[in-house]
């Protein structure tokens, strides 16, 4: 097997890290990024607004490490709501060799915008994750999508 990117996509709480998890342990050597990892301090979780672009800068400079370390499977754990979220983890992807999937966890009723709203790990506020639900673009590249519910 080829090298492989994996990219998540999805609102807070549908399930993403605990699948982005899933493939590391099946993979070894397998790298997460994620602009999450950014508010980690000392096992602890502190989010800070003012942040966030720094915390995705960071997250895609960890990634492109990876490719250069010719990282065999990479997994990209953020929301990506909107597609230009990564579409540049999908340029980089393609322009060293990787094989690319998207998998998406999509809230596709009431019953899960409230499951990820109870499951969140991060205090996201349910307002935020209502509008990732509503603001959830489709992949522009329907190539190589696999479409989750919450899990």
């Amino acid at each position: 097997m080829g090298k492989m990117l994996s990219i998540m996509r999805g609102p807070s709480g549908s399930g993403k890290s605990t699948h982005a998890r899933m493939i590391k342990n099946a993979f070894e050597g397998a790298v997460i990024v994620s602009a999450d990892n950014y508010f980690m301090h000392d096992g602890e979780y502190k989010f800070d607004p003012s942040l966030i672009s720094k915390a995705h800068n960071d997250c895609y400079y960890k990634f492109l490490d990876a490719i250069d370390h010719e990282v065999e499977e990479i997994v990209v754990d953020n929301t990506n709501i909107h597609n230009w979220e990564f579409a540049n983890y999908i340029k980089a992807g393609r322009m060293n060799g990787y094989e690319i999937e998207v998998i998406e966890f999509m809230a596709t009723s009431v019953e899960d915008i409230k499951t990820c709203i109870y499951r969140n790990q991060h205090n996201v506020p349910a307002e935020i994750i209502m509008r990732m639900c509503c603001e959830f673009e489709p992949c522009f590249s329907q190539k190589n999508v696999t479409v989750h519910g919450i899990v």
